[in-house]
């Protein structure tokens, strides 16, 4: 098993293998209809991506002393498509059929049924590890809090849920970063997530921001 680091660069929203150099900004409005902002990255072998993912990023919040990050690592195709993986049938007949079909249309009540990959979120005035956490399975202390200062930017590390995905040669990975919570609902009469408070989330990459993705990997 390898960890592999993937250097975020918010100039071309891509990842990238080398640290990146110069330093830049991207963000999105959290009021947006799509508050957002993505990185990919297109794998030139076959690769196999076991285990707990970690994101480390240098981020600051516009309008309020804190924010909520939403991460989700999602699988592309070689044309940009996201791919799924169907996870349960809940028993309905031809189900293998039917379901993929009404998830790529936009039918909400299927959309649990669907893996897009591993995610993960937090606090960024809730930031900080655990001393003793294993490098490989990050634990967030959750001890502390410290509200944000005025343009203040602040390093979190975000760890994600593990997982077991492959990625095939000419498929991208798209890290997402967003103020909203990017899973569907598991019941899709529930509300969705109310508007954090804020006007705007700034993500900071580059020479002093060496914000990065862990991949821990092994060749397919």
């Amino acid at each position: 098993m390898t960890v592999r680091e993937l250097h975020l660069d918010a100039r071309t929203h891509t990842l990238n293998e080398s640290p990146v150099s110069e330093e830049a900004t991207t963000g999105y409005a959290l009021a947006s209809g799509q508050p957002h902002a993505d990185f990919t990255y297109r794998f030139g072998t076959d690769i196999e991506v076991i285990g707990a993912p970690q994101l480390t990023v240098w981020a600051s919040v516009q309008g309020h002393d804190d924010g909520d990050l939403h991460v989700y690592v999602q699988k592309l195709d070689a044309r940009g498509r996201q791919l799924w993986h169907q996870t349960v049938t809940l028993g309905l007949p031809l189900a293998r059929t039917w379901m993929p079909v009404a998830h790529r249309r936009g039918v909400k009540p299927v959309a649990a049924a669907f893996y897009g990959g591993p995610d993960g979120v937090l606090r960024l005035s809730r930031g900080g590890l655990e001393e003793n956490s294993p490098a490989d399975r990050p634990e967030l202390s959750l001890r502390e809090e410290h509200p944000l200062a005025p343009g203040e930017i602040v390093e979190t590390t975000i760890p994600l849920w593990p997982t077991a995905m492959r990625w095939h040669s000419g498929e991208q990975l798209r890290l997402r970063i967003s103020g909203r919570i990017l899973l569907p609902v598991l019941w899709p009469t529930l509300p969705e997530d109310p508007l954090q408070p804020g006007d705007r989330h700034e993500l900071h990459t580059g020479g002093r921001y060496p914000a990065r993705l862990q991949l821990p990997t092994t060749p397919a």
